[in-house]
């Protein structure tokens, strides 16, 4: 009997079955952040609590905005990401945030829009799901 484990997190240990043999156990852990927008959200709702400030006057931190890749222009901070939409979804909201869409790959259509429309652009009806892009690395 071999046993196959995929690995929702990089973080935490690995799990086995009892009664297998250590070489019978496959653990796959992903070599990527699978928390990566979670923990984003996360860091600004503690620089938020940190500042004192509402989200309107709020500007991420330059390390904020180092680690997880967001793409500053002067003054102004832009998430990228991606979306998933359900039929309920109307553009036309995010187009008035500033945002855009690109064109479907499937199921999910990469987003770009103004940190400061964040807020409001996980709230708009029909999104499904968001996940933050990551910053491309050289190797």
């Amino acid at each position: 009997m071999l046993a196959l484990f995929a690995g929702v997190s990089c973080l935490g240990s690995k799990k086995h079955l009892a009664g297998l043999s250590e070489d019978r156990v496959i653990s796959l852990a992903p070599s990527f952040e699978v928390a990566l927008t979670r923990n984003f959200l996360s860091d600004v709702e503690e620089e938020l609590r940190v500042s004192g400030l509402g989200f309107g006057e709020y500007t991420p931190s330059n390390s904020l905005v180092e680690r997880y890749g967001l793409l500053r222009r002067g003054d102004a901070v832009s998430v990228s990401g991606f979306v998933k939409v359900d039929d309920g979804f109307e553009a036309a909201g995010l187009h008035a945030m500033g945002g855009s869409l690109g064109e479907p790959l499937g199921t999910m259509r990469t987003v770009i829009l103004p940190f400061s429309r964040l807020q409001d652009f996980l709230h708009l009806r029909g999104i499904s799901y968001f996940e933050l892009a990551t910053k491309s690395q050289n190797r």
